[in-house]
């Protein structure tokens, strides 16, 4: 039995005299199920009966779905897409700040790239001290420092400054330095005339290492110099009294030249003990001056503390 015609969704179109029926059909778009489903309510196209395809859509609201949206932007899709436009433009906008301030400084690119803290080598290096075979007048040895610094005043008391030299496990009394030990010997026998127990024995300074610049390694050279020309000097007065202005003037003049240099603090004190030991060698003048020849062999003696 065929089917009742459904009139009431049944149009009838004249077209050049000749009259045509469309049924009314419904389709719903499901974009989000990608899928098409009749309805009878939503949306109605005009289908030609006799050709039964879609000729004339009614209407477009499948298009847009008031509680699902149109196409992608969608639901939760749509908070998606604007979380993404958003950080496109806030990564966009502090990549171009960036970019201004790069391009827009005074200073060339190439400047900036390039430029670099300017850094002096003054990295230390290891020297070692020439080892010094001197000779030396000694008034006493003490197994304890206070036994020793009682002895050492009450020579000043006397007149007779000295340096207390530790070495070991003993305090060493020294009165004076020489280069020979004949001069050295020379020198207890005064002491001796004078009622003081001295004698005369050779000493070696040992050359300890040190930390300098590669430019104090002259200055050190210098000094050690100087220092082997007051030794030779101190010898030559005990013998006859006299000294080498000349040379003692002259390297005195190149010790001046090192006070006005930036040293290490153990070259600065190496400097002060040969400066203030040339200064009173050459105040001695012509003769022997006994109090001030005594002081003169006390500072030399200080050169212990460097060695």
């Amino acid at each position: 039995m065929d089917k009742p015609e459904d009139k009431k969704h049944r149009i009838t179109v004249k077209i050049n005299g000749k009259e045509r029926h469309f049924q009314e059909g419904v389709i719903v778009h499901r974009w989000d199920e990608g899928m098409e489903e009749q309805a009878s309510t939503d949306e109605a196209v005009l289908v030609d009966e006799n050709e039964e395809k879609p000729v004339v859509s009614s209407s477009y609201k499948s298009l847009w779905n008031r509680k699902k949206g149109f196409g992608p932007f969608r639901g939760r899709d749509i908070l998606k897409w604007w979380t993404t436009i958003v950080s496109a433009l806030v990564t966009g906008g502090i990549f171009g700040l960036i970019m201004l301030n790069f391009f827009s400084s005074d200073e060339p690119v190439s400047q900036k790239v390039t430029k670099t803290t300017p850094t002096v080598n003054k990295e230390n290096q290891t020297y070692q001290l020439p080892t010094v075979s001197v000779s030396v007048i000694q008034l006493g040895a003490f197994q304890q420092e206070e036994a020793a610094l009682q002895f050492e005043q009450s020579l000043k008391q006397n007149g007779l400054p000295t340096k207390i030299v530790h070495d070991g496990n003993q305090y060493f009394i020294f009165a004076g330095m020489t280069k020979e030990l004949t001069t050295a010997k020379q020198l207890a026998a005064t002491l001796k005339e004078k009622g003081i127990d001295a004698y005369a024995k050779k000493w070696t300074l040992t050359g300890k290492t040190i930390e300098l610049t590669p430019s104090e390694e002259n200055a050190l050279l210098m000094l050690n110099e100087s220092f082997q020309l007051l030794l030779q000097q101190m010898d030559q007065y005990v013998s006859s009294s006299s000294l080498d202005h000349t040379a003692l003037e002259k390297a005195y003049i190149n010790i001046q030249s090192l006070k006005e240099k930036e040293l290490s603090p153990q070259l600065k004190e190496y400097v002060r003990i040969i400066d203030q030991t040339f200064q009173q060698l050459l105040s001695l003048g012509e003769g022997k001056n006994d109090i001030q020849w005594w002081k003169t062999q006390a500072t030399l003696l200080s050169m212990f503390s460097i060695y």
